[in-house]
């Protein structure tokens, strides 16, 4: 299978750098090889209570977290603007998201706790 991107070339800092694609090119709004599409996917998401599970690329859980409205939530971490670096940090390396809708508030409660003992997510700090 051949890569539909464009071969990268040297940016001015010497090292490696993708060449950006023509706005008009059918590609321009893809996301990178290995992405995750924030915007897609926060399109598919309930509005009720749950988990959500951030992973990385290699399928680590980077952090688990619990919501009253899910899709909102999940929304919240990938705006355009107002993002703490802790925040930039765990996006820029996020490469799906896994959610569980619940019943109810509590039950997201009490699996966001089993999970984040279970698994100590590298960026969940008050639980870990």
């Amino acid at each position: 299978m051949t890569n539909p991107r464009p071969p990268s070339g040297l940016g001015a800092g010497g090292g490696a750098a993708e060449t950006p694609l023509a706005p008009d090119h059918p590609l321009a709004d893809a996301p990178a090889k290995g992405a995750f599409d924030a915007e897609r996917f926060i399109a598919t998401l309930p509005a009720r209570p749950g988990i959500y599970r951030m992973v990385g690329a290699e399928g680590e859980a980077l952090y688990v977290g619990k919501a009253r409205n899910l899709k909102a939530r999940v929304a919240s971490y990938f705006r355009a603007a107002g993002l703490a670096a802790k925040t930039l940090a765990l996006t820029s390396r996020v490469r799906d998201v896994q959610v569980t809708v619940t019943g109810s508030e509590t039950e997201a409660l009490l699996l966001e706790q089993s999970l984040i003992k279970a698994e100590r997510p590298r960026f969940n700090v008050v639980l870990r």
